[in-house]
């Protein structure tokens, strides 16, 4: 699915939020989407966590932004994706690990074409979890 709005010079972001009882599960997520306050917001959902710009040039994510409401386990990587948008198996890097209620990363992170950020949590099932990952292109930053 496509998103609204598409990663450029100004910053742009992506807004995942996982129902009470579920978790982020490192997928893409397939409900709604909507625009507000320069994201692509998805409707609250039972799985997601497969934060892809669909970028066709190399990208600068700069925000990563995460409310579990209480403390979980979670885990966010770097991953490829094959032509299909599928992660690719043995090609994943860890970016962060850890456990706590809220997550925050503010030092900018180059993707390049086909790599996604990718969040797994577990634990925490009585939250409502939010993610927000924001990004923009590297053109003439580096």
């Amino acid at each position: 699915m496509a998103l609204i709005l598409s990663v450029g010079v100004s910053p742009v972001g992506i807004q995942q939020i996982i129902t009470s009882g579920s978790q982020f599960t490192g997928a893409a997520s397939d409900s709604a989407q909507t625009q507000g306050q320069g994201m692509t917001k998805y409707a609250t959902d039972t799985k997601g966590g497969l934060f892809y710009f669909e970028q066709n040039e190399p990208i600068i994510v700069h925000h990563i932004l995460a409310d579990f409401g209480v403390a979980v386990t979670y885990t966010f990587t770097v991953v490829n994706l094959d032509a299909a948008d599928a992660v690719i198996a043995g090609e994943t890097i860890i970016l962060a690990t850890g456990s706590a209620a809220t997550f925050s990363l503010t030092t900018p992170l180059v993707l390049g074409t086909k790599q996604a950020i990718r969040l797994i949590t577990s634990g925490g099932a009585g939250a409502t979890k939010v993610c927000r990952v924001w990004a923009r292109t590297a053109r003439g930053v580096y």
